[in-house]
């Protein structure tokens, strides 16, 4: 299973130079996380959820992205 968080792309410069000098800056997070049925809770069936990965990117633009979601989602979640 895969979360996507889209930031703005607003910005000029990019990566840990703009987290430096803006820290509060929002990014792109993907999580890629697995489920768990034997930690989640039996009574209600619900999975506990164990992160796998975490991918993220501060200042980048979406076109410039896409190839690396599209890369991300269709083969580092599936396996």
């Amino acid at each position: 299973m895969a979360g996507i968080d889209l930031a703005g792309e607003a910005e000029v410069e990019e990566g840990a130079r703009l987290r430096e000098l803006k820290p509060r800056q929002d990014s792109t997070v993907v999580t890629i996380g697995e489920l768990d049925f034997a930690a989640g809770n039996p009574l209600q069936k619900i999975p506990g959820v164990n992160i796998v990965e975490h991918y993220w990117w501060t200042g980048k633009k979406h076109t410039e992205l896409y190839p690396q979601l599209v890369d991300i989602l269709k083969n580092v979640s599936s396996q």
